[in-house]
């Protein structure tokens, strides 16, 4: 008789493959790590995790999602960062953003160049309109700023262009102003002529140092320059120089101006008001007591004597004539005496504008 014994279950599991429906203890361990992976990168991919995926310092830059650090990060030997159609934040294609005051020191971009050629910001525009370079504020800041703070020449701002304008200013209630020394330097340019070729309100400076303004086109109108007398100021009649002795004592030397002689005159004596480095005055000149028909001249001091005259006059009798005249160095003119008969005459010189 056979008696039938049943297989142990130790028995059975050392016989016996695993079923593939019941994983190991190994082998569930593995997929709970890869289903977790899988996970964590679907997340990802759907954007689950942007805002919390970051760089930080020391780690790589992650696009799309938010980057934090304090450190610099710097690319040197050559390294270029460039970026092509950009479309972040500001309407840009590289973006620069800074907050505080101007104590702070802070710049949304900043260029800096410490070579000796180059440039620390550059622009280019090829298109029909637009800006190379475009800087906008609001309030009391300034939309683009241009300094040199080297300790020879410089320029702080540089606009060159071969057809155009190099540098344009618009504002509402000025649109260029000289606010360090308050000059502005024309260099000089093809010389302007009274027809020659010009745009309507412009102003420009010649080869000789006139300036001229284009009042009409193609038309030019002199300002000033060195053959010039400036602008006319009116003063108060002043008496700067009086020959006669019992008068008050103007002028070093007193008497009559004898024919052939010649006088200098300083006009900014007696509180004239006349500048020493005035170009020209307006005078009026008077014979007064003459003793012999003659004339009198006014011309500048350091300059030949005029074959014309300001004032013709007779024995006994006191006259005037006004005019202007040229200035020698020091506001001073000459005054000489024409007469071609013995005697001369006292004369007077007063003050009435000069040009400057």
């Amino acid at each position: 008789m056979t008696n039938d014994v049943e297989p142990s279950t130790s028995e059975a599991d050392e016989g016996t493959a695993p079923s593939p429906e019941t994983p190991t203890g190994s082998s569930r361990r593995d997929l709970v790590t890869k289903g977790a992976l899988a996970a964590t990168i679907a997340a990802v991919a759907s954007g689950g995790l942007s805002s919390r995926v970051h760089a930080a310092d020391g780690s790589d830059l992650v696009i799309g999602n938010p980057n934090e650090g304090t450190d610099t990060t710097q690319l040197s030997g050559g390294t270029t960062f460039r970026v092509v159609n950009g479309t972040s934040s500001g309407d840009a294609s590289l973006y620069g953003l800074a907050g505080g005051s101007a104590a702070t020191g802070l710049y949304g971009v900043r260029g800096a160049n410490s070579g000796s050629s180059g440039a620390g910001v550059y622009g280019t525009m090829n298109g029909s309109v637009g800006q190379a370079v475009h800087g906008e504020a609001s309030g009391g800041a300034v939309g683009v700023r241009g300094e040199h703070t080297g300790t020879s020449s410089g320029t702080g701002v540089l606009g060159i262009t071969d057809v155009g304008t190099g540098v344009r200013g618009q504002g509402g209630t000025n649109d260029i102003v000289a606010a360090g020394s308050g000059k502005m330097l024309l260099s000089a340019a093809a010389a302007p002529a009274p027809a020659a070729s010009g745009n309507v309100g412009t102003i420009a400076r010649d080869a000789d140092g006139a300036l001229w303004y284009c009042y009409a086109a193609n038309m030019w109108h002199k300002l000033s320059g060195p053959s010039s007398s400036g602008t006319l100021h009116t003063i108060a009649p002043a008496r700067v120089y009086d020959s006669r002795p019992d008068k008050a004592p103007l002028g070093v030397t007193k008497g009559r101006l004898d024919p052939g002689d010649n006088r200098v005159i300083d006009c900014t004596v007696n509180a004239s008001g006349v500048p020493a480095a005035a170009k020209a005055v307006i005078v009026n000149l008077t014979a007064a007591g003459p003793v012999a028909n003659g004339n009198l001249a006014v011309y500048p001091d350091g300059s030949p004597a005029p074959d014309t005259s300001t004032v013709n006059y007779q024995a006994g009798s006191n006259i005037a004539n006004s005019t202007s005249s040229g200035c020698g160095a020091g506001a001073t003119v000459r005054v000489q005496c024409g007469a071609t008969s013995p005697g001369g005459t006292d004369f007077i010189v007063d003050v009435v504008g000069y040009y400057l």
